[in-house]
């Protein structure tokens, strides 16, 4: 017989189809953000990639430091964008966290 550990008097966790449900569940905006995440930095490594395939096409100094500029603009647009989905998700889950229980 499966048992699911509980926290004080509130008995928080309960057993259910043979796992432990309750505060021990990962939330779904958790979830979400390491997906976002996932994503958001595997593109850090996409630009890096388009980078160096179009690196071959710069004859001048002019194309190296537009070149430069423009791949320093997508990590900047992607950097800022990662941390605000971040932020928000973080927001998201505190918003949907349970009110804390106090125990005397």
């Amino acid at each position: 017989a499966a048992t699911c550990p509980t926290s004080g008097s509130a008995n928080i966790c309960e057993l259910a189809a043979g796992t432990c449900q309750g505060r021990n569940d990962i939330p779904a905006a958790v979830k979400w953000i390491v997906a976002t995440q996932c994503l958001l930095f595997g593109l850090f490594g996409l630009v890096q990639s388009l980078q160096i395939y179009r690196v071959r096409s710069v004859t001048s100094r002019e194309q190296a430091t537009t070149a430069w500029l423009r791949v320093s603009y997508y990590y900047a647009i992607l950097s800022v964008t990662a941390k605000s989905v971040l932020e928000i998700g973080f927001l998201v889950m505190l918003s949907q966290m349970p009110a804390s229980v106090r125990t005397a």
